[in-house]
This record gives C-alpha cells, structure tokens and sequence, in this order.
C-alpha cells in the first residue's frame, strides 16, 4: 500500500510565507504537518480534499488547517497553480493572545458544520494580499528587527482572518459527490490509524469489498491512489 497520508516535518519553522505558483503540480498523497497553515487561492478550478471533505477551489478562496488536518490539493494540467501559503508554529504566536482575543481561534474553536473554506470580496483580498505580502517580505529579509516585524505582521494576519471567520455570510460548502461519499467512511478510518500500518488487505477485510475495487473507487472519486 502507499502511504495514505505523509507527515511534513515542520519543526524548524516560526513563520514561513510563500507566493507559490507551479505549471506543473503533483499532490499524491495527503498530508499533514505540526504547523498550522494559511492558504489563499489565486487560481480557479483546483480541488482540496481535507480529511473527509473535498472542495472546488477558485480565486479568492481563503482555508486555515490546524495539526490535525489531513489535506491535499489536486491542479489541473497545464495550468498556472498559483496561491500564497503560511505556515507558523502556533507556540511562536500564541503568547499574544489574551483573554478576549485568541489568535489561533478559527484553527481550534471548531462547531460540527465547520467549513475551511471563505470566499473574499474583492475588498477583502486586498486588504489580504497586503498583509500576505507585508509577511512575505519580512520572512524573505534579514532586516533589523525581523523576528519583531515578523511576529507582527503575523498577528495582522491572523486578526484579520479570525474577524472573517466570525462574522463572514461567504462560506463555501464542500461538494456532495457521490462517488467521493463512498470512500469517506475510509478516509476517516486511514484519520483515526494513521499510527498504524494499514495494509490493504486490512482496510479490504474492514469494509467488506475487494482490494482492487477499493483502488478504483479511490482513484475515480479523489484522482489518487490508495
């Protein structure tokens, strides 16, 4: 069996912020990692799979992922994959919240209809994208100050979204598909062992079907392997 999710080493960074963008991108697996994770979508048509849910994906959509959180993002062919990605270890961050303020709200403060995924205005993004590329510039340059600058510009971010996660109307809701809602109860199952080796057999003698049907229904509802 390959690995059905992959742990990323995330230990050595405080903040990390990237402008990505790819011709050719190639997720196989799910993955998951200790820091939490801010990603903001400038490309249409992409579809993210977070544990048992799965997304489509256009410019402008906003996704936090905590430690917990397995996901993975699929691109079509030929396209311009393009988004800006934060990762931050909440330790750096958390000594600033207070009482009435915490920054890693929308991260771990989650109700049962909890969705990743807000859609921005156009307002909203760029007022985002000012502080995605204030964050960038700060982690890109060794300036005096730039643990200082980084931790704040950090915090502005994380303001900003948490204030979106409260009082936002622009949710998107995962999609309803079929095929994808026959291997959810696997999904979970894979989320609850990742501990565990999972061999294909154990999974095919656990859900009663054969293994290469379960193969082929992965990879017609998720476009991966299993």
């Amino acid at each position: 069996m390959e690995q059905s999710a992959i742990f990323v080493d995330t230990s050595n960074i405080a903040v990390s912020a990237m402008h990505n963008k790819n011709t050719s991108w190639s997720m196989e697996n799910y993955h998951f990692h200790g820091a939490f994770e801010i990603y903001y979508s400038l490309s249409d048509n992409i579809k993210l799979f977070v544990s048992d849910s799965v997304y489509n994906v256009n410019h402008g959509d906003l996704f936090v992922f905590n430690q917990t959180d397995l996901h993975r993002t699929v691109a079509p062919k030929n396209i311009n994959y393009e988004r800006y990605v934060i990762y931050f270890n909440p330790d750096f961050i958390s000594s600033l919240s207070t009482p009435s303020t915490n920054l890693l709200d929308c991260f771990v403060n989650r109700k049962n209809n909890f969705s990743h995924c807000i859609h921005l205005t156009n307002s909203q993004s760029e007022s985002l994208l000012y502080l995605f590329k204030k964050i960038e510039f700060y982690c890109s340059n060794n300036i005096y100050g730039a643990d200082i600058y980084k931790k704040v510009a950090l915090t502005e971010v994380l303001l900003f979204i948490n204030s979106l996660y409260r009082t936002s109307t622009n949710f998107i809701v995962p999609t309803n598909d079929k095929d994808f809602n026959k291997i959810v109860p696997i999904i979970q199952y894979i989320h609850a062992h990742l501990a565990e080796e999972l061999p294909l057999d154990r999974l095919a003698k656990e859900f009663y079907i054969s293994k290469s049907y379960m193969c082929t229904l992965f990879k017609k509802a998720s476009g991966f392997t299993i």
